[in-house]
């Protein structure tokens, strides 16, 4: 329930997309297995799922990414896995070996579009928000909140005619990887 709770959360503020460096699926799951595992064996049976993903919010929005390998608590060879500060801002090892950062994709400008978004969650809920209003509810605050967060907007439409559709297909996927780029290139 708590994994469907942040899938809800993270599709409608646009940051469910593993490709392009934001939450996927895998990601979820080992970020809350981690906050699972850390919370003390007395308090794991009485949490519901709304309290565990208020929990979840509480831990990564002051986790310090920097230095940090997000990973099972209980795997021996977590201190096995070497970081690159520069290429890796966000790791997050899968629990098998060899370790793997399942997170590689991630930027610096996408942690800190996950921070921001984790933080602000947090706040609402420690306002007492609901949690239709914490994840954007079907009125659009979500998309009202985006649009008022910046001022320049840029709209891409493809459109493909032809017979082969994994040729159509490819055609988005590959302007779909090169919007990023254009991200990028205009922060430098």
């Amino acid at each position: 329930m708590a994994y469907r709770l942040l899938k809800l959360w993270a599709t409608r503020h646009g940051i469910f997309s593993a490709r392009f460096g934001y939450l996927g699926g895998i990601h979820l799951v080992l970020l809350l297995s981690h906050v699972f595992k850390s919370i003390p064996a007395d308090q794991e049976t009485d949490l519901t799922a709304c309290e565990f993903v208020k929990l979840f919010f509480e831990h990564y929005a002051g986790f310090k990414y920097e230095g940090a390998i997000i990973g099972d608590p209980d795997s021996v060879s977590l201190s096995g896995y070497r970081r690159t500060l520069s290429r890796e801002p966000l790791v997050i090892t899968t629990i098998h070996s060899p370790m793997v950062n399942v997170a590689d994709t991630a930027s610096q400008h996408t942690l800190k579009t996950l921070r921001d978004q984790i933080s602000l969650a947090n706040q609402k809920l420690d306002k007492g928000c609901t949690w239709d209003e914490v994840t954007g509810g079907s009125d659009g605050e979500a998309e009202r909140e985006f649009l008022n967060a910046f001022a320049n907007f840029v709209k891409i439409e493809v459109r493909y005619w032809g017979r082969n559709t994994a040729r159509g297909r490819s055609l988005v996927g590959w302007i779909e990887s090169r919007c990023v780029y254009l991200l990028v290139g205009k922060l430098r």
